[in-house]
C-alpha cells in the first residue's frame, strides 16, 4: 500500500500553505534616483512603524552577489514596493528584480505596490517617454536575447497596471509617504503571519472546512469551535485560518496557550491586556482587574469587526472573561476557539464545531516522510517497510508522526528497527496526558478501565460491566467523548487511539513499576501469570483480564493467589486455561466473565453478594448455586452453549435480573424464572430479536406470512391483573415493510378502533393497552430437541410457543400463546388457547393438538414442551412466576 503511495511523489499539500515571511516589505528602486532622498525617507518611516523592511544597501554583505541576495530577499518578503523613477528602466538589475517580483506575486500570493515617483504611470505601462527610450536601448544592448527584453516589457506593463501611489510635482512627500505606510500597515500589522508548521500536510482541506463554517460573507458575529484530542493539529489549523483571513478584519488577536497562561501569574487579566493591545495596537496597555477588563472589551470592541482566536481553552471562566457573548463584538466578527473539551463549546452556545480527525494513510505517510527524509516519500526497500511500521504506531496523529520522523531522521536501518521496538516519547505522552489530568476521579477510573480492558467493546457491555462495579459509566463515557479521549462508532463500539491506550496503561504501570501485583489493573498475560503463580497480588488490584496471544496458554495458580486481592471486582478470562485451586475466587467480585469455565459448580463458600454480571458461555457448569437468593444485584446471567447445564435455580432472589441467556443448553430440563418483572429469556435453540430485549411488556409474536392473518379475530379475556399487552408481527425486515393492522382485535367485545386506546380500569385493572410492532427476521430456529426429529415428525411439530403469565383470579384466563405450525396453514391463521388454572401440575399439562388449529384448538395430554416464561409486573400486586420444563 505504501509503495503505491510513495510512487505518486510529492503532493501539493507538502508545500507551505501559509508563509512565515522573513521581511514584511522589500524595496525595489533605482539607487541613483532615490537612494538618498525619497526611498531613504520611506525606509525610515517603515522601520519606525515596526515594519521589517529590506533594502539592498542596508542588508547586503560586501562582496556578495547582488542578484542572488536580492532574489532571496524578494522571495522572503510579504510585500514588494516598487519605486518607479525616471531612470528605473535603464537598470538591468531593476528590471530583473521586477520580473522576479511578478513571479513571486503569482507563486506566493505576495502583494505588489507600485509607487510612481515623479513619473507618469501611463508612460511606465506603455513604455513611453523615458521608459520607452530605456527599453529601446535595452533592445540594442540585448538584441541577441530579445526574450529577456520582452519579459521586462511585460513586467513593466503588468506592475504599472496595479493599484498604487502616484506623486506629482505639487504633493507633499511626507504626506505621500504616510499614505503608503497606512496601506502597508493594514496588510502587515493587522495580519502578522504566524508560524504554522514546517510541513503543513493536508492543511488546505482543513482551512477550507473552517472557511465554510466561518462564512465571512455573512455580517453576523460568529463563534466557531475546533475540537479534537491533544496533538491532532487544532492549533496548527487555527493559525493557518488566521493567516489566510486576518487581512479582512479591522483588528486581530491570536491568544495562544490560554489554558497554561490563565493559571500563570498573568491570569485572565494578562489575557485581556493581550487581546486589547493586539486589537487597539497599543503597547503596555494595563487592566486593573478582570471585571474591568470585561467592561473595556465590550466598550472598545462592540463596534469593531475583529478576528479573535482563543487557543487551548479548558475552562468556562476563560470564555466568560474573554468572549462572554456575541454582542461584545462588532458585526462581521469571528471568534475561533480551540479545545479538547466539546462540552465547553456546547455550554457556551458554540454550535459550529469542526471536529479534527486523524490523518489518513496517504497524508500520514507524507507528513512522516517530510520529517524523516525531507521528502514526500520514503526511499525504496527496507525504509519503506519501516515507514509502514511507524505509521501504524502513530495512527494518523500529527504530533506522533512529527516526533517519530524527527527522531529517526538520518538513522540507519538498525537504528530505525531498534527505535521502533517499543518506541515511547515523553513529549507525546505529556501532551496527551493533559486531557486525562483534567478529569474527575470517577471519570479517570472509567478511562483506565477502557484503556486496560474494554477498548473495542460495545458501549452497552462496558456500561453494564462498570455499573456492576458501582461506577457511573454513562456519565464517564460521555465526558470522555466530549474530551476526545474516546469515540463511539461502527455499531456503538468504543474506539480509543493506540497512543491514548498506551498512556492509560503507562499510568497504571507507574502505580507499581517493578511489581505487577501492586497495580490496580492487570491485562498483560505474563504479568497476570506472575501474580497468580507467585501470590504477589495485593488489595490494590481491582481488575484482571486474561487474553493471551498464545494458543493453549496455561497458568498454574497458587492456592492462595486471590487471598490478598480484597478489592478485586472484575475477573475476565477469554482464552487462558487455569489450573490449580480455581475455586478460590474472591467474594468481592462484581463481574465474572469466563469463557469455557472448567468448573462444574461453584464452591459453597463463593458467595459474591455484589455480583452484577455473570457470563459463562461454553462452560462445563452443571448447576449454579442452590438458589440465587443472595445475588440481589445480579443483572445479567449468560450460560449460552453450556451443554452440561441441567437446571436454572430459582431467580426470585435476583430482582434486578434483566437478561438470562440459556440458549443451546441442550441438557437443560428445568428453569424457574420467577423474577417479578419482564426479562429476556433465551431457551435452547431459539433466538429472541434484539429489539425485544429489556421490554417491560408482554410480547406475542404473530407470523405475517399472508394477508388473511391480519383478519384474525383476537379476543383479550377479562383480567384484573393485566398491565400492558404488546402484539407484534414476525416479518422479513425490508424497505417495503408496512405496519400491519388488526381490524378485529377486541377487548370485552369492543372492536379495537386505532393504534392506542384506553379501557376502564375497573374492568381490566389496566389504564392503557397499546399495540406495537417489531420487525424481526422471518426465520425462527427450532428448539434443539426438535432438530433431532425426522422430517415427517417435524412437519407436525410445534415450531414455537410463547407463554405469557400474569396474575389473575381463580378460574380466570391464566396464559395464552401463539401456536406456530409448520404445515397445514389454516384459513384464518393460528389458534389461541386458554390454559386451565391447574396448568402448573405436570400430570395435567396438555399441549396444543397440531392437527386442529384455527378457530378452535383442542387440548390433549402432553409430554414435552419448550416455552418462554415471562413474569410481568402487575401494578401494586406482587407478580407470580411459573416454572416450565423442557426435555429432549
Amino acid at each position: 500500500m505504501l509503495a503505491s503511495m510513495a510512487n505518486r511523489g510529492a503532493s501539493s499539500s507538502s508545500a507551505p500553505f501559509t508563509k512565515s515571511w522573513k521581511y514584511h516589505v522589500v524595496l525595489s528602486f533605482r539607487g541613483e534616483d532615490t537612494r538618498h532622498n525619497f526611498t531613504d525617507h520611506l525606509y525610515s518611516a517603515l522601520c519606525q512603524q515596526g515594519i521589517n523592511t529590506f533594502r539592498d544597501d542596508d542588508e547586503l554583505i560586501r562582496g556578495e552577489e547582488i542578484s542572488s541576495a536580492l532574489f532571496t530577499a524578494i522571495e522572503e518578503s510579504k510585500i514588494s514596493v516598487v519605486v518607479f523613477s525616471k531612470n528605473y528602466a535603464s537598470s538591468k538589475w531593476c528590471l530583473d528584480e521586477l520580473v522576479k517580483i511578478l513571479d513571486c506575486k503569482k507563486s506566493k500570493q505576495q502583494l505588489v505596490i507600485p509607487v510612481f515617483y515623479k513619473v507618469n504611470p501611463s508612460d511606465v505601462r506603455n513604455q513611453r517617454g523615458g521608459f520607452g527610450d530605456a527599453l529601446a536601448n535595452m533592445e540594442c544592448k540585448y538584441k541577441e536575447n530579445m526574450q529577456k527584453v520582452n519579459k521586462w516589457r511585460a513586467a513593466l506593463s503588468q506592475v504599472a497596471a496595479l493599484s498604487g501611489f502616484t506623486l506629482d510635482e505639487h504633493q507633499s512627500e511626507s504626506e505621500f509617504i504616510q499614505n503608503i505606510i497606512e496601506k502597508i500597515s493594514k496588510h502587515v500589522l493587522n495580519t502578522a503571519c504566524l508560524e504554522v508548521a514546517e510541513y503543513p500536510v493536508g492543511m488546505q482541506a482543513q482551512v477550507q472546512v473552517m472557511n465554510e463554517l466561518l462564512d465571512l460573507g455573512e455580517s453576523d458575529v460568529r463563534m466557531v469551535g475546533v475540537w479534537g484530542t491533544g496533538g491532532i493539529g487544532k492549533t496548527t489549523i487555527a493559525k493557518a485560518v488566521y493567516n489566510s483571513i486576518a487581512h479582512k478584519f479591522k483588528g486581530c488577536s491570536f491568544l495562544a496557550n490560554v489554558r497554561e497562561r490563565s493559571t500563570s501569574h498573568e491570569g485572565s487579566v494578562g489575557l485581556q491586556e493581550n487581546l486589547l493591545s493586539d486589537i487597539q495596537r497599543v503597547k503596555n496597555l494595563k487592566v486593573t482587574n478582570v471585571d474591568k477588563g470585561v467592561t473595556i472589551i465590550k466598550e472598545w470592541l462592540s463596534r469593531r469587526k475583529i478576528l479573535l482566536v482563543l487557543d487551548d481553552v479548558d475552562d468556562m471562566e476563560q470564555l466568560h472573561k474573554l468572549v462572554g457573548a456575541c454582542d461584545w463584538f462588532g458585526a462581521g466578527s469571528r471568534i475561533i476557539i480551540t479545545t479538547r473539551d466539546k462540552q465547553l463549546l456546547t455550554a457556551h452556545d458554540v454550535n459550529l464545531i469542526h471536529e479534527v480527525k486523524i490523518l489518513d494513510d496517504d497524508k500520514a505517510l507524507e507528513l512522516f516522510c517530510w520529517h524523516a527524509f525531507k521528502t514526500s516519500e520514503p526511499p525504496l526497500g527496507d525504509y519503506m517497510k519501516l515507514a509502514e511500521r511507524a505509521i501504524r504506531y502513530a495512527q494518523g496523529l500529527p504530533l506522533a508522526l512529527k516526533v517519530l520522523g524527527s527522531c529517526l531522521r538520518g538513522g540507519s536501518i538498525d537504528k530505525w528497527e531498534h527505535a521502533l521496538d517499543g518506541f515511547k516519547s515523553k513529549k507525546i505522552q505529556d501532551v496527551l496526558k493533559v486531557s486525562y489530568d483534567t478529569l474527575d476521579d470517577i471519570v479517570k477510573e472509567v478511562f483506565l478501565d477502557i484503556a486496560c480492558f474494554f477498548k473495542g467493546k460495545s458501549r452497552n457491555y462496558v456500561i453494564e460491566t462498570l455499573e456492576a462495579c458501582d461506577l457511573n459509566p454513562r456519565y464517564g463515557i460521555e465526558v470522555l467523548i466530549e474530551k476526545a479521549l474516546i469515540s463511539v462508532e461502527h455499531g456503538d463500539y468504543i474506539r480509543m487511539h493506540d497512543l491514548l491506550e498506551e498512556m492509560g496503561k503507562d499510568i497504571v504501570e507507574q502505580e507499581s513499576p517493578t511489581e505487577a501485583g501492586g497495580r490496580s489493573r492487570l491485562w498483560f498475560h505474563e504479568d497476570v501469570e506472575h501474580v497468580l503463580t507467585n501470590n504477589t497480588g495485593k488489595k490494590k488490584i481491582i481488575g484482571i483480564m486474561l487474553n493471551s496471544p498464545k494458543k493453549d496458554y496455561e497458568i498454574f495458580m497458587d492456592v492462595d493467589c486471590f487471598s490478598k486481592m480484597k478489592n478485586l471486582k472484575i475477573f475476565m478470562n477469554y482464552n487462558v486455561c487455569l489450573s490449580g485451586d480455581i475455586g478460590c475466587l474472591p467474594n468481592m467480585l462484581r463481574v465474572l466473565d469466563w469463557y469455557r469455565c472448567p468448573l462444574q459448580s461453584f464452591p459453597p463458600n463463593f458467595r459474591p453478594k455484589g455480583l452484577g454480571l455473570l457470563n459463562l458461555p461454553h462452560s462445563r457448569i452443571k448447576q449454579l448455586w442452590e438458589g440465587l437468593k443472595h445475588f440481589t444485584k445480579l443483572t445479567s446471567l449468560n450460560l449460552e452453549l453450556s451443554e452440561f447445564l441441567t437446571e436454572i435455580p430459582d431467580l426470585s432472589g435476583s430482582p434486578n435480573l434483566r437478561y438470562l441467556n440459556a440458549s443451546y443448553c441442550e441438557s437443560l430440563v428445568e428453569a424457574a424464572v420467577n423474577t417479578g418483572h419482564f426479562i429476556n429469556v433465551l431457551l435452547p435453540g431459539s433466538e429472541v430479536p434484539q429489539s425485544f430485549s429489556f421490554r417491560k411488556d408482554v410480547g406475542v409474536l404473530l407470523p405475517n406470512d399472508n394477508d388473511h392473518l391480519l383478519d384474525l379475530q383476537i379476543q383479550i379475556p377479562w383480567t384484573s391483573g393485566f398491565e400492558n399487552l404488546v402484539l407484534c408481527t414476525v416479518c422479513e425486515p425490508t424497505k417495503s415493510f408496512s405496519r400491519p393492522q388488526f381490524p378485529h382485535l377486541s377487548l370485552l367485545n369492543s372492536t379495537y378502533p386505532g393504534n392506542d386506546y384506553s379501557v376502564s380500569e375497573g374492568l381490566t385493572g389496566a389504564a392503557h393497552v397499546g399495540l406495537r410492532y417489531i420487525a424481526v427476521p422471518r426465520k425462527i430456529p427450532l428448539p434443539a430437541h426438535m432438530k433431532r426429529k425426522s422430517d415427517d415428525q417435524l412437519k407436525s411439530s410445534i415450531h414455537r410457543i410463547i407463554n405469557v403469565n400474569y396474575k389473575g383470579g381463580r378460574g380466570l384466563f391464566k396464559s395464552y400463546g401463539v401456536h406456530l405450525s409448520l404445515n397445514n396453514m389454516p384459513k384464518y391463521g393460528f389458534g389461541f388457547c386458554s390454559m386451565p388454572e391447574d396448568g402448573d401440575d405436570d400430570e395435567n399439562k396438555e399441549e396444543l393438538d397440531d392437527d386442529d388449529v384455527g378457530d378452535e384448538v383442542r387440548l390433549r395430554k402432553r409430554k414435552k414442551m419448550t416455552s418462554l416464561c415471562i413474569s410481568m409486573h402487575t401494578g401494586s400486586e406482587r407478580p407470580v412466576g411459573r416454572t416450565f420444563k423442557g426435555s429432549s
